[in-house]
């Protein structure tokens, strides 16, 4: 039969039914109804004497629960059960407590937590009702147990985190009592990381671990929410421990993407609540100021358009008034905690920060006199007029010298799941979008140089007029009309197509809806560059799900579309306009067809290469960069030049005997390496570049083929916005619409380099590439740089790059 068949033969149960016999005559527990073994109902109710039980009978209890071998699931967890009586009896949960000598209980109980969240459905009451008993018991052996203790638990590798996991997975289908159970648990299991300098749970669990997960948020805000003011003291550690966890989610990257900007909101009505609600000593304040930190830092504050801010300035303001009177007893730390919120809070409109100044000077005792203000904040805040005008500066002016031609972005995103109601309110969506960001309405004005206008706000007849939104169905696999897997051509036959920026606004968005598979859909957001940027094209989209998920839930009031203020142009007059006039030592020769750079310029042809990585080398690559203390931006420049090299090899005019040199420009998102960041996500062409003084000498350049350097890299980054949306008020994953890949490109028609390399990130590395070299050359480039950049995570910190490529089977 073998050691299995020994294990799992049923064991003669009758000694330890006659232990927990005589343990319940000994507390005399009373039941309603008798014990039928693993059936017995544990929701009936328990009554018992008041006389203290030993600690042998402590001892026996803990017996059974640790015999995780041969003691059936439904017996450990009575005697788990009768444990808790003990407690309650001695009023103490030492019966529970286990010491640094006791570690093995930990690893007892972790199994047995393994096996009930394995076992046990949840949707049956009765299973529930022991899974809710175990997890009673969990949360008591918790709480009795020091930090420094529980940390054997996390040694304990995959199977502390596949209970994790298990635990996670409960969420999305149990009853109420079992659910906050749950989140109970692993909050007390993320404090005691906390204490002992882990992050399993926010740090690895969330990051790696796919179903489940999502519903951690709203589980939390259901504890949150059922701790409200007043708390009952055996529930404050429960709502300090939701707090501290739901702030940590919020200030991880990965982790933070997982909360659903509804609930986001609704915690912002939570913090908004109970700190109004709250007595002034109570210590809870502090927990919600600490998390209220945390949620202003989170970019999902900036997903929800800064959702509540006049009410939470208001709020904070009458604490911090509360707290200025003579008797007051508000915490000096919570008074230290919101004056740091405010002092880092970013308010864009002049009168809330007046407010701020006006309560520093308050906290100084100075005098209220506005005359001392910056006068960065006396700036006008009236209400804007139509057109208006906003002169072009910098890299605008570069990409609009000449009429008919355009540098031309797509911004190519694949979504999959609830399409049809996505393709249903995408007309008013894109509308409000269009509202909402300023620049996306811009005209040029013609006859006047380097100056545009900003239009009034569209209608959904404007966007169809105009023809904002195209949409096409694809029936058929293959069609005279091509396939829904052709995108690539599309995206680089259209960017090469110039938009009229005198009569056309600087951005439309063409969707592609797969009929053979209802769930899926491409959306190719093209705009101009001198309007747009690789960032700009992920805040439109963003704000398109948003308002998508907005109306989906029948929220149709314009309350929710706000337009941003229009911010300058950036202009950045700090680099030299020597760059253009740099030799350029080429390893790869340009296509004839590439004009010379004349004035006017004429457009040259750009092709493009696309493809996606695999998810798997994603999270090595960063995981090496972020272990190495290395930038990804940094590593993407040494696979560009190893690429660069691998390509030049192949050409006649290669001379090993030379050093190798190129040329590389750089790509800045300059949103946040300003002085004064703005406080939305503000579309435009905010990126650093050469100050254009050259134009007024430019007819005297002769630069060969329009190329000014080999390469040009844009790491546009992580999609750092919300994957997943839920359309309209179902919690039904078919109602679900989630982000998968995004590729960014756009063409060079006239001066610029040779390639130009992006990459951008959802699941995985997305890769795009214009070119203006021969095809196959084009194509070996592509290839050795999209290897390279799949196998950075596997490169030795001492590995010369030769031998990289050597390693790879590339040279």
């Amino acid at each position: 039969m073998g050691l299995r068949g020994l294990v799992d033969s049923p064991m003669d149960q009758s000694e330890n039914l006659e232990l927990l016999a005589r343990v319940e005559r000994q507390l005399r527990v009373h039941r309603s109804s008798d014990n039928n073994n693993n059936n017995s109902d544990l929701n009936d109710s328990l009554s018992f004497s008041s006389d203290s039980p030993s600690r042998e009978t402590a001892r026996e209890l803990w017996t059974l629960v640790l015999d995780v071998v041969f003691a059936p699931l439904w017996l450990r967890i009575r005697a788990a059960e009768l444990l808790g009586v003990c407690c309650v009896v001695l009023d103490d949960d030492a019966p529970v407590r286990i010491t640094a000598n006791e570690t093995h209980k930990l690893r007892a109980v972790v199994s047995s937590t393994c096996q009930a969240l394995e076992e046990l459905k949840a949707t049956d009451a009765a299973q529930a009702a022991q899974l809710f008993a175990w997890l009673g018991f969990l949360e008591r052996v918790l709480l009795a147990t020091r930090s420094d203790v529980c940390a054997a638990v996390f040694r304990l590798g995959s199977m502390y985190a596949g209970m994790l996991t298990k635990l996670l997975r409960l969420l999305s289908s149990c009853s109420t009592k079992v659910f906050a159970a749950a989140t109970v648990c692993l909050g007390l299991f993320h404090a005691h990381e906390k204490r002992s300098g882990r992050s399993v749970l926010v740090g690895e669990v969330l990051h790696d671990m796919k179903d489940g997960r999502e519903h951690l948020s709203g589980a939390l805000l259901h504890v949150i929410n059922s701790c409200g003011c007043p708390c009952p003291q055996e529930r404050l550690v429960h709502l300090w421990n939701a707090l501290q966890l739901f702030g940590d989610i919020l200030a991880d990257e990965t982790a933070a993407a997982l909360v659903f900007l509804n609930d986001f909101k609704v915690l912002v009505d939570l913090v908004i609540r109970e700190s109004t609600d709250l007595p002034q000593e109570d210590v809870s304040r502090l927990h919600y100021m600490e998390l209220l930190e945390r949620a202003l830092d989170s970019p999902v504050y900036l997903q929800s358009q800064m959702y509540r801010k006049r009410e939470l300035l208001e709020v904070l303001e009458s604490l911090l008034d509360v707290g200025a009177e003579e008797d007051s007893v508000m915490p000096k730390d919570v008074m230290d905690k919101i004056k740091q919120i405010l002092m880092k809070a970013n308010y864009g409109k002049v009168s809330d920060k007046l407010r701020i100044l006006r309560l520093m000077r308050r906290w100084m005792g100075e005098a209220d006199e506005t005359h001392n203000y910056p006068q960065s904040l006396m700036a006008d805040n009236r209400e804007p007029s139509y057109p208006q005008q906003v002169e072009l500066r910098g890299f605008e002016r570069a990409v609009t010298m000449a009429a008919g031609i355009s540098m031309k972005t797509v911004h190519s995103m694949f979504v999959a799941g609830a399409v049809d109601t996505l393709v249903q309110f995408l007309p008013e969506a894109l509308t409000r979008t269009f509202n909402m960001h300023p620049r996306m309405r811009a005209l040029q004005v013609k006859g006047e140089d380097f100056l545009a206008e900003i239009q009034a706000p569209l209608t959904v007849d404007k966007i169809s007029s105009k023809n904002l939104l195209r949409t096409r169905w694809f029936s058929h696999p293959e069609s005279t009309g091509g396939a829904f897997s052709d995108w690539q051509q599309y995206a680089e036959e259209e960017c090469n197509i110039a938009i009229d920026r005198y009569t056309q606004y600087p951005f439309f968005l063409v969707v592609w809806v797969d009929d053979n598979c209802a769930d899926q859909a491409r959306l190719m957001l093209f705009s101009d560059h001198y309007m747009s940027d690789g960032y700009s094209g992920m805040v439109v989209l963003n704000s398109i799900f948003d308002q998508v998920a907005h109306l989906s839930r029948g929220q149709n009031h314009s309350a929710s579309v706000r337009e941003f203020p229009l911010r300058a142009s950036f202009y950045d007059n700090a680099l030299s306009n020597m760059w253009l006039s740099k030799v350029l030592i080429k390893g790869i020769v340009a296509l004839s067809d590439q004009h010379d750079f004349v004035m006017p310029p004429v457009a040259n042809p750009t092709s493009a290469s696309f493809t996606e990585g695999d998810p798997a080398c994603m999270r090595k690559t960063l995981a090496r960069c972020k272990a190495e203390n290395v930038t990804f931006a940094g590593a993407l420049v040494s696979a560009t030049v190893l690429a660069f090299y691998r390509a030049a090899k192949s050409q006649p005019e290669f001379d090993p005997a030379q050093p190798f040199k190129m040329m590389v420009d750089l790509d800045y998102n300059m949103r946040r390496r300003v002085p004064q960041p703005a406080e939305e996500d503000h579309v435009g062409a905010f990126i650093s570049f050469a100050d254009l003084e050259w134009l007024a000498d430019a007819e005297d350049l002769n630069i060969r083929n329009s190329l000014n350097s080999d390469a040009n890299i844009s790491n546009v980054g992580r999609y750092p916005y919300a994957r997943e949306f839920l359309l309209s008020g179902s919690t039904d994953k078919k109602c679900l619409l989630t982000v998968k890949s995004l590729h960014v490109y756009n063409p060079i028609p006239y001066l610029g380099a040779s390639s130009i390399f992006f990459v951008s990130s959802v699941e995985s590395f997305c890769y795009s590439m214009g070119h203006k070299c021969e095809d196959e050359v084009a194509k070996l480039l592509f290839a050795t740089w999209v290897a390279i950049c799949e196998s950075m995570g596997d490169i030795e910190a001492d590995e010369k790059l030769e031998n990289v490529l050597e390693r790879m089977h590339l040279l």
